[in-house]
């Protein structure tokens, strides 16, 4: 039923006006304003209860009648498929998808039993289809039938203008004071409360509190401050219903496409394809690119995936996309029949699972991240980038995890992180409803990465988001890592002395770590190998200390990030053993270096865990050590055998230092450092003074 307009509010009772004149001052205060004052039998009253009945008409697709609705959750089945309809958006989504059956009279089955509610707000509980045939029939009559409602024969009303709540009414009594105040907070409150004052055998009056805020079926807020203004408001509903009509029927029309008007639409654009299940879930997300006769997909797995397709009408003119040929995106293969198109969407489905198909806006959206770079862009950046260091948070902002990654240009991916391997899996970059995705998919110790990531924030770092974390992506620059390893790069060669006495027979023992001994080793991991296929694979590293097999002989160093061994650099180096010069290591010549300064051990097997101890080498054999909050008195002495000079340390007690007691022959020395070799061991020791 339709309400008409065309009458405006008359002048409230005889009385009234008659009763204000006899108000005395101080009642006057409260005296309502005319054009706030609502009857149970004005014409206003009687539009405010039509607008606030319950509106029958929005679920038509399920019941057909529009003097009742039906009460949701409610089950229906389809096909055999049980479906819950939960709210209006479900019925206006099943009503688009299967708009082309409407002439089924067994396209679903209800669930019994069911409650229907009339436009006074009273409910019936349906046991059966027969029950609800019966209802409906009846209020089909009654729409022939039934001049109780004269005045209200446009009900698009209902449709088009709604109540912002709460509202309150003040109750005047017969002296038109305020008796009382009304507050009403929903549609059904708001009939119930109408239906009173006209039912109340007193006639009781009303006034609305102005002001008061309606919305309009386009979205627009307005905000009223009488009767009259409101009667406006109602007749500008109205017209915008009109107009949505209008629309709607256009909408209809641009639907009505051939088999060749749909392969062009499809080939417009690059579409957003989301694959819904029976139920409508989600369960995927994908693009594709139909050209003349291929069609390229992307998604997760991300890669790209070209197939054929064709656009077919039957014989009973349904138009059909027929998608073959994709190996990986296998989803998308088959015949799908067109259903419907709304809201720039185009409808498909196969007879279990749906395809919706939107164009992507290929314009930048400045609003939702700080950059404008296109999908394509934000790909090549990362594929720039040596590697990038990810941190993950969650929504309290809470660093839940740390990953080293790299962006190849053949969509691979290999993670690095607190566990130390790494991982290959696949990536992509794509833009879905104007938005710049992150897909990726493969990974599986560090599956927390896998998924899409929506592009939120383009700064000095890139940030991405999912429903649970946030990934900061921070590039390390490529030139960085250069000058990082440089030091490594040029520390090419490691001298030994000759091990034999007097003969060189080219062997010696060698402490590998101090090939980098004048690099910064904190931030990184290295090994030895004897080739470069074992550096590469990181098989068979060598130990250290190392005796040489050949002389010179060529060994390899890889040298990597700690925190990202996928970063790294292989060196060549260089193990040459000479025979020193022992003129200036005698005997005689090592007991006056020791005496003229104190010493200290710079490295034991090529640590630095004793370097806080300080050496005094004092006449009579007597050694005074300190260091590390110990004061230590023990001994010290020289003696030359074949090979060379021998220092012998003894008595020296203490946790740690007391490793160095034994005998040490001196392998290289000059007047700043000693380097010694234990006799009996491979352990290494190298002295250096401190004179100051």
């Amino acid at each position: 039923m339709r309400i008409k307009f065309n009458e405006y509010l008359v002048v409230f009772l005889l009385m009234f006006i008659s009763f204000q004149s006899c108000q005395d001052e101080e009642i006057a205060v409260d005296n309502p304003d005319e054009q706030e004052v609502l009857s149970g039998d004005s014409e206003l009253a009687n539009l405010i209860s039509a607008m606030s009945a319950n509106n029958g008409s929005y679920d038509d697709f399920l019941d057909g009648a529009d003097c009742f609705s039906i009460e949701l959750p409610i089950t229906v089945i389809i096909d055999n498929t049980t479906i819950v309809v939960e709210n209006e958006d479900d019925i206006e989504d099943l009503e688009d998808i299967f708009d082309d059956y409407e002439e089924d009279d067994d396209f679903f089955d209800f669930v019994f039993p069911i409650t229907i509610i009339f436009s006074d707000y009273t409910q019936v509980v349906i046991q059966n289809e027969d029950q609800l045939e019966g209802f409906i029939e009846d209020c089909g009559d009654d729409d022939d039938d039934d001049d109780d409602n004269d005045d209200f024969e446009d009900d698009e009303i209902i449709e088009c203008v709604d109540f912002v709540y709460p509202i309150t009414f003040s109750i005047f009594n017969i002296d038109f004071l305020i008796a009382e105040t009304v507050t009403v907070e929903n549609d059904e409150d708001l009939y119930d409360f109408i239906e009173d004052l006209e039912d109340d055998e007193n006639a009781i009056i009303a006034g609305i509190n102005y002001p008061i805020s309606l919305i309009y079926v386009n979205g627009e807020t307005v905000e009223v401050n009488s009767n009259e203004e409101l009667e406006d408001a109602f007749e500008v509903a109205e017209e915008l219903c009109e107009e949505d009509d209008d629309d709607d029927d256009d909408d209809d029309e641009d639907c009505d496409i051939d088999a060749e008007e749909l392969e062009e639409e499809l080939q417009e654009c690059i579409s957003e394809v989301k694959i819904l299940d029976a139920d409508y879930e989600e369960i995927g997300e994908l693009t594709a690119e139909f050209n003349e006769e291929t069609v390229f997909v992307n998604g997760i797995p991300a890669v790209t995936d070209e197939g054929d397709w064709s656009v077919v009408e039957t014989d009973d003119e349904d138009l059909q996309l027929i998608i073959e040929g994709l190996q990986t995106h296998t989803a998308l293969n088959g015949i799908w029949e067109f259903v419907s198109c709304e809201d720039d969407y185009l409808w498909f489905t196969d007879g279990n699972n749906f395809i919706k198909l939107q164009c992507q806006d290929d314009d930048d959206d400045d609003d939702d991240y700080d950059c404008d770079l296109s999908a394509e862009e934000i790909s090549n950046e990362l594929i720039a980038c040596d590697f990038h260091e990810i941190d993950m948070e969650n929504h309290n902002e809470e660093e839940v995890n740390q990953f080293y990654v790299n962006f190849n240009d053949g969509n691979e991916i290999a993670v690095t992180g607190d566990i130390t391997i790494t991982e290959v899996g696949t990536w992509s970059v794509v833009e879905i409803e104007e938005d710049i995705k992150l897909m990726i998919d493969g990974l599986q110790s560090f599956a927390q990465l896998n998924g899409t990531w929506t592009l939120v924030e383009c700064d000095d770092e890139l940030k991405f988001a999912n429903n649970d974390y946030s990934i900061y992506l921070e590039c390390e620059e490529e030139d960085d890592d250069e000058d990082y390893f440089e030091c490594f790069e040029d520390a090419e060669e490691l001298e030994a002395c000759d091990e034999a006495d007097g003969v060189v027979d080219g062997f010696a023992t060698f402490d590998l770590n101090l090939i980098f001994e004048d690099c910064a080793t904190d931030e990184v991991e290295y090994s030895f190998y004897l080739t470069l296929q074992d550096a590469e694979a990181e098989v068979a590293p060598l130990p250290s200390p190392f005796t040489n097999t050949s002389n010179p002989q060529v060994i390899y160093s890889r040298v990597a990030l700690a925190g990202n061994p996928s970063v790294y650099e292989i060196f060549e180096h260089e193990l040459v053993v000479e025979q020193c010069d022992e003129a200036g290591c005698s005997e005689v010549d090592i007991d006056n270096i020791l005496h003229e300064c104190a010493w200290t051990i710079d490295s034991y097997n090529g640590s630095d865990n004793l370097d806080d101890f300080y050496m005094l080498f004092q006449n009579g054999q007597d050694l005074l050590i300190e260091g590390q909050g110990l004061n230590i008195d023990a001994n010290w002495s020289t003696s030359e055998i074949a090979d060379g000079v021998v220092i012998t340390f003894s008595s020296v007690s203490g946790p740690n230092i007391q490793a160095i007691n034994g005998d040490w022959l001196v392998v290289e020395c000059d007047e700043e450092e000693l380097y010694l070799q234990a006799l009996n061991s491979n352990d290494t020791l190298i002295l250096e003074r401190d004179c100051d």
